[in-house]
């Protein structure tokens, strides 16, 4: 008789499509694949190989493969599969090795779902959950005969019959599980997820035949022969570079960089940091520095490692994704970038727990990152490496023995950085990830880490900074002088009128191309207007635009492009520069050259990045000036300690001078973070309780468990909203509708996916239009249609707000 693991629907009705002992043994090969070159398995790799065979063992009952078949009167109790197989593991394992035959329960109990609670287990095993009934529910699945021959032969198992008789008493495992509890050791969650992950990818890929991508060498040349062979050689004598110009400092700093590849005992470092201030080409350098490394690793360690490149916003994805792509060949490195503008088609595939009934096989590629490289977001990386979801978690795997370079890190907010930097420590410690941190401020990620959480647990992170020491960093940053902070922040700003008035008009001429960073997306829209209606009245001619998250991604990039030209043909003296009033969504990867800016009293890393905005291509003729103001808003949205701290380093430099030059920028992140890392004051509980819970295994249920931790907070709910703004959405949409209405597949969706992506934001629940959606709409995705345009979404400032919005906060 013939087992099946999965079926599909045919003209001539539903057969099998997966042999049950096929399924089992690819499931175990890949599974077993990824236990080979951790250290943290090598003595239990038989063990846990084990978890892959008994995962589906419970589809040998006849009351599964009836489900599978849609036969008649089936029992949906005895068709159940994980629970069986789970139970077979404990009895198996759990009196040879008590922690993995609990872990090996666990993980194939909870497999086609998302890992609950260490307290939740406890719950599997308390007296009610042992009653006679429940353990004959059991027995009744197996007794089926040919059940027992066929498990023999095709799994070489004798006791299937008899494994019950095994089972201890409730309370054996119940104690276990409060051992394990009582002493709680992060390892456990690095390695349960990690198990976890291989069972749901090797299963799933094997579900959807999804082929697995096996990785190829990369040329290490790539970044030399698209910029040549860096030979600008480092002077020790000199204090700083500013003799060399922008391109030679490029090149200065490559060299720097991927000569510490020649360093002895390089292989055994596993946490990198690269310093450097904005426009110095940190990510060609972590690029070349990444490639070069997995060649090492290659001949020593014979695998090839996979580049994960996170980043914080999705533009800069995009423009990452064009420069990778610019230096490989179709054919010689396959490179995936993975992110979503919203996160509703996910949540939408979560209520989908397949139970042998098919999967997309271009989905399943993506979410599992079948490539040599990946780009990604810091939402995709970080709430995989600090989350429970079983869909992010089928990728969790692929950190191990990678190498991650995670750019632009000053955007995570302050609180979560000891969280960011521990977990990214175990990373390395447990599963051999090699970390690149990137920033142009130097956030004390790993100091912080040290500082709130390592020290207490008997570790410490060192990372390896590639420029060298501190002083070699600051002669990079001192040798660029473009911009000067000036600070104007005394007084807040009363309101809108105010700041125009006495602070914009004062300070910019219309000869100046000029940024406008505040931090929220409502005042942000309300500076637009005002400046738009005094432009009006005043008869100023220069062009106004306005970026911010509640314009859909769709028209960004062409927004970005449109200001840049704008600012080179004034500089050509053929017309007038522009305005950019925006949010801090700007700060990171944004690729223009204001003349000026004004930002928003905020942390000073991010005050740094606006900064970066300006005199980006370093005209030496000028210092570009960014003017710091203050609207009120900063406590609210940052904390009072990020105030307090930014306030004290801003006050401290300007007292002996009221002008700070971008070469002692450096100086004034570090004198920031110092003070940050000295404070006592309870920001940073939010770390140590997701931490702790990660140590607890509290996966959900709680208020800190692991499934509440997210990347980016409003502190408030909000919805995605589909935008159906021009024909490419229309279609888009059309297209979805029948994805939802099952008249075509996730495949047929996909060349509109990204299109469909790109018309969506999220919005603030409490607003009154996103309320008028809800009244007449339901499901994961509201949509505005074209013929409502007006009424909901402004071409230029976006989705409509109001009044109510200042009782709340929207950053982004």
């Amino acid at each position: 008789m013939d087992f099946y693991s999965h079926a599909k629907d045919t003209s001539q009705g539903r057969v099998g499509s997966k042999l049950l002992r096929k399924h089992l043994k690819n499931v175990e090969a890949q599974f077993c694949k990824g236990l080979k070159h951790l250290h943290v398995f090598k003595d239990k790799k038989t063990i846990l190989g084990s978890i892959a065979i008994f995962h589906d063992l419970g589809k040998y009952t006849q009351y599964f493969q009836d489900y599978l078949f849609d036969r008649p009167n089936v029992d949906y109790n005895l068709k159940s599969h994980s629970q069986f197989g789970a139970l077979y593991y404990l009895a198996k394992y759990f009196n040879k090795d008590p922690f993995t035959g609990i872990v090996g329960y666990w993980i194939i109990s909870q497999h086609h779902g998302n890992l609950q609670s260490l307290m939740a287990l406890r719950s599997d095993f308390t007296e009610s959950a042992f009653v006679p009934e429940l353990l004959q529910q059991r027995k009744k699945q197996i007794s089926i005969l040919p059940f027992k021959d066929e498990v023999n032969k095709e799994l070489d198992i004798d006791d299937i019959e008899i494994f019950h008789d095994e089972i201890l008493s409730s309370q054996s495992y119940f104690k276990r599980i409060k051992q394990l509890q009582k002493n709680s050791n992060i390892q456990n969650y690095f390695q349960i997820n990690y198990l976890f992950s291989l069972l749901i990818e090797a299963d799933k890929l094997d579900a959807s035949e999804t082929k697995v991508y096996q990785r190829v060498p990369l040329s290490p040349s790539k970044v030399d022969e698209e910029k040549g062979l860096p030979n600008q050689k480092w002077d020790e004598t000199v204090n700083d570079f500013g003799h060399l110009s922008q391109n030679e400092l490029r090149n200065l700093v490559r060299k720097r960089v991927v000569e510490r590849l020649s360093e002895e005992g390089i292989l055994d470092q596993k946490i990198f940091t690269l310093t450097g201030p904005t426009g110095i080409g940190k990510t060609l350098t972590a690029l070349d520095f990444a490639l070069k490394l997995r060649v090492m690793i290659r001949e020593k360690e014979e695998r090839e490692t996979q580049i994960i490149y996170a980043l914080p916003f999705i533009n800069i994805i995009e423009q990452s994704d064009s420069v990778y792509r610019k230096l490989f060949a179709e054919d010689e490195a396959r490179i995936l970038s993975h992110y979503q503008y919203a996160d509703a088609l996910s949540q939408q595939d979560e209520k989908y727990n397949d139970d042998g009934k098919g999967y997309d096989q271009k989905v399943m590629s993506l979410d599992t990152w079948q490539c040599d490289i990946v780009i990604t977001t810091f939402v995709q990386f970080l709430q995989t490496l600090i989350g429970n979801r079983n869909k992010l978690l089928k990728k969790f795997n692929h950190y191990a023995s990678s190498i991650i370079i995670l750019d632009e890190v000053q955007t995570i907010a302050l609180k979560q950085l000891p969280l960011i930097g521990a977990s990214l420590y175990y990373l390395s410690k447990f599963l051999d990830a090699r970390i690149v941190l990137m920033t142009a401020t130097k956030p004390k990620v790993f100091e912080l880490a040290n500082e709130k959480i390592l020290l207490n647990e008997g570790e410490k992170a060192s990372p390896v900074e590639l420029l060298g020491t501190d002083d070699d960093v600051e002669k990079i940053f001192k040798s660029f002088n473009r911009t000067k902070l000036l600070p104007r922040i005394k007084e807040p700003i009363k309101d809108q009128v105010d700041f125009i008035e006495n602070y914009f008009m004062e300070y910019w001429r219309q000869d100046k191309s000029c940024l406008i960073v505040v931090n929220t997306v409502k005042l942000s829209i309300d500076v637009f207007y005002y400046i738009q209606t005094y432009f009006k009245d005043k008869k100023i001619k220069n062009s106004l635009y306005y970026l911010s998250t509640n314009v859909i991604p769709a028209g960004r990039q062409h927004l970005i492009n449109k200001i840049k030209e704008d600012i080179l043909t004034a500089r050509k003296g053929k017309g007038l520069m522009p305005i950019l009033v925006s949010t801090q969504c700007v700060e990171a990867g944004v690729d223009i050259d204001f003349d000026m800016a004004f930002r928003d009293l905020a942390p000073i890393d991010s005050i740094i990045q606006v900064a970066g905005r300006v005199n980006r291509e370093y005209n030496r003729a000028f210092m570009g000036e960014v003017y710091i103001i203050d609207f009120g808003k900063c406590g609210r949205i940052y904390g009072p300690m990020t105030e307090d701290t930014a306030r004290n380093a801003i006050k401290f430099f300007t007292d002996m001078n009221p002008v700070i030059e971008e070469k002692n920028y450096l100086k004034l992140i570090t004198y920031y973070y110092k003070n940050i890392c000295e404070r006592n004051e309870d920001g940073f509980g939010y770390s140590l309780n997701f931490f702790r819970s990660m140590k607890e295994l509290n996966y959900d249920g709680s208020e800190w468990s692991v499934s509440k931790f997210q990347v980016i907070e409003n502190g408030f709910k909000t919805s995605s909203v589909f935008i159906e703004f021009d024909n490419k959405a229309k279609k888009a949409r059309e297209k979805f509708n029948m994805l939802i209405r099952k008249e075509c597949s996730r495949e047929d969706f996909e060349p509109f996916k990204k299109d469909f992506h790109q018309h969506i934001i999220a919005v603030p629940d409490y607003l009154p239009k996103v309320q008028e959606l809800k009244a007449y709409q339901s499901g994961e995705i509201l949509f505005v249609d074209n013929d409502n345009l007006k009424y909901f979404y402004n071409s230029e400032t976006g989705f409509e707000r109001d009044a109510t919005e200042e009782s709340f906060v929207t950053i982004l």
